[in-house]
């Protein structure tokens, strides 16, 4: 599962012009995996991180185990990297690679014909949401969304 979570941030990497993307990325999905590999189930870990309850207790209730599938993890980290996307400075940091690849590139009116397509394509990627993009990709099935819906 982490590997293919690497495998598609290397791709969104080698897509968007940020400095260190891959590394970046690396690291905090690492994090992620181990601070979920960290949690033992038994504190108000998550509670007491965002000051939603006192202290850390332990739970008297019984613990459901909750097994995240590929499904889950694809349409969490998935809406994740689509609102990084959707920001507006990266949104410019393409637009500037942009600029760059028409200063090689000999075509009358490249700025503005590639600016109109970069615009379009953010106005695609701010109707998506992880559930589409996990299904088109095959890792979320019709049953699987209708359950989550």
């Amino acid at each position: 599962e982490e590997s293919m979570i690497k495998e598609a941030a290397e791709e969104i990497c080698s897509i968007l012009p940020i400095p260190d993307c891959k590394e970046t990325m690396d690291n905090y999905i690492k994090m992620i995996f181990s601070f979920v590999d960290n949690l033992d189930g038994k504190t108000l870990e998550l509670c007491s991180m965002f000051g939603l309850c006192g202290s850390k207790k332990e739970l008297t209730a019984p613990i459901v185990d909750v097994k995240f599938d590929q499904c889950d993890i694809c349409t969490l980290v998935t809406d994740e990297l689509l609102t990084v996307i959707q920001n507006d400075e990266i949104e410019s940091l393409i637009k500037q690679g942009v600029e760059q690849v028409c200063t090689v590139v000999p075509i009358p009116g490249c700025k503005s014909m590639l600016d109109n397509y970069v615009d379009m394509a953010f106005k695609m990627i701010k109707n998506l949401n992880g559930k589409t993009v996990c299904s088109w990709i095959g890792l979320c099935t019709k049953g699987e969304l209708e359950k989550r819906n």
